[in-house]
């Protein structure tokens, strides 16, 4: 097969790489607190995290190092590296790796490369020379992004890097200089970092300041557009601003409904082929009728009485299909099929060896009558040496040992979910969940306190699925997160339980 063979015309569907930068104390770690299931990387002396938790302004947050072993950040480059690498390879469930501050890691990596390069040797003249440190920083920092990157795509993880603001003179090339907001840092390094992120967001306060210079109307925005006056971008098609009221966590609800509609619409947009669609089944070792049952019980239809070829089926519900089968582990390999046993050697067949007697015991078997109390005593059938194995005169009943029956294959959609669904689209997670509950359509809205026709109508169930995410949306998603674990910690209760039962039933046996 040549080269032009792999050509393909799709993207994986991969969580964002999000750069946001703002003055101090505009509430960056609180906005990255908000984000999905968040691990944080606190830097030297980046470490509000702690202070926000302490005080009640965000809850418990999952943080890197210890608060208790190091409260000050990671000091050195190589700690910091050393933890990525752990969120790479070691198991967990986090969904959100943060860097706070991404500024913060480019100063531990200057002072790596000051101290550890020969041409240096903790010489800051010399490292600041000309921008020769700067130079030899620079592909170790693409490196690091190369680690954020196997963050991303081996782990499914959002990858946030937050930065400190600067006002800093832009060249105008075509008329006047002015000032502009960017993130601090290392020119060369934040080149690189520019290129790497898929959004970059300015978080600003806007004061709306009334005749009498009183302000009257505050509001968080997040600048995710270039202007003459801020550094921002973004690959998903945005809006220029993203608006809310004064407080970090509404900001990152509005910021999240945005994102999530943009990737809505990549997801339902894709049109999967009959070939695609087979290789996929194939490899997350699903059949067709797997993928009926699935949206018959998402949408209420009845594919599975009908019995419809593919191109009879919603290219909308095959593609939310997918984007959720998407994120599931790949089905095993086949074991690879067994070796014939070797010939017999060449010669002489030898004599069978006589045959031992049988007898119907069974080593710690109970030989108890359970109705009498007597004692069995086990039988013995004498064999005739080389009798054949059909013949009446060497035959011994066995005994019938009782084994633990085969555990049952887990159920299609009742296992529990350990990939994230597909980012951006709404209507996605809703299904995941669902199938996690074993809920219905009409089940789910009965959890909705009546709401359940505006859910409906805004999460699509009833037309285009996963395209707009209102509050009711996520307030329902938040509904079945915390049912799930409701049933998760049941679950866990009634297995301790038995477990306990257990071990008291075994010390009363003793």
């Amino acid at each position: 097969m040549g080269i032009l063979s792999s050509v393909t015309t799709t993207a994986p569907n991969l969580p964002p790489r999000f750069v946001m930068y703002a003055p101090e104390k505009a509430g960056k770690t609180s906005f990255g607190a908000q984000w999905e299931n968040p691990l944080f990387l606190m830097t030297a002396g980046e470490t509000g995290l702690l202070t926000l938790i302490e005080s009640g302004q965000v809850g418990p947050t999952a943080h890197l190092p210890s608060s208790e072993e190091n409260p000050t950040g990671f000091l050195k480059w190589d700690d910091l590296t050393d933890a990525v690498r752990a969120v790479i390879n070691e198991p967990h469930d986090y969904r959100t790796l943060l860097v706070d501050t991404g500024n913060g890691a480019e100063n531990l990596l200057a002072q790596h490369v000051c101290d550890t390069d020969t041409e240096f040797l903790g010489n800051w003249g010399e490292f600041n020379s000309f921008g020769r440190g700067e130079r030899r920083c620079a592909p170790v920092w693409a490196g690091f992004l190369n680690l954020l990157d196997q963050v991303r795509v081996r782990r499914r993880m959002a990858v946030v890097l937050l930065y400190h603001s600067k006002a800093k003179q832009f060249n105008n090339p075509t008329g006047k200089d002015y000032e502009q907001w960017k993130p601090e840092g290392y020119e060369r390094l934040w080149g690189l970092t520019h290129k790497w992120a898929d959004v970059i967001g300015f978080y600003g306060l806007r004061v709306q300041v009334n005749k009498d210079d009183k302000a009257y109307k505050e509001e968080r925005y997040l600048r995710v557009q270039p202007s003459a006056a801020i550094v921002a971008g973004n690959r998903y098609g945005l809006p220029d601003e993203v608006t809310s009221a004064p407080n970090a966590v509404a900001l990152y609800r509005a910021f999240d409904a945005e994102y999530r509609k943009a990737k809505a619409r990549g997801v339902t947009a894709r049109k999967w082929s009959k070939e695609e669609f087979s290789a996929l089944l194939t490899r997350k070792g699903k059949t067709w009728r797997n993928a009926l049952s699935w949206i018959d019980k998402s949408f209420g239809t009845t594919h599975l009485e009908a019995k419809p070829d593919f191109a009879s089926v919603s290219a909308e519900h095959v593609a939310l299909y997918a984007a959720w089968l998407g994120n599931q582990p790949d089905a095993p390999p086949p074991p690879p099929p067994a070796s014939p046993p070797p010939p017999p050697p060449p010669g002489p067949v030898p004599a069978p060896a006589p045959l031992p007697a049988a007898t119907d015991d069974v080593e710690g078997e109970d030989r108890s009558d359970p109705t009498t109390g007597a004692t069995r005593t086990p039988t013995t059938t004498a064999a005739t040496p080389n009798a054949p194995l059909n013949s009446t005169t060497a035959v011994a009943k066995p005994t019938t040992l009782t084994t633990d029956p085969a555990p049952k294959p887990a159920p299609a959609f009742g296992r529990r979910f350990t990939a994230p669904p597909a980012p951006g689209a709404d209507v996605a997670e809703l299904l995941a969940l669902m199938h996690q509950l074993d809920l219905s359509w009409p089940e789910i809205r009965d959890r909705a306190e009546g709401k359940g026709e505006e859910i409906a109508a805004a999460c699509g169930i009833y037309g285009t699925p996963g395209l707009v995410l209102p509050e009711l949306a996520l307030s329902l998603r938040t509904r079945l997160r915390t049912e799930l674990e409701v049933r998760v910690a049941e679950k866990k209760s009634r297995a301790a339980k038995r477990a306990a039962n257990k071990a008291a039933r075994e010390a009363v046996a003793l």
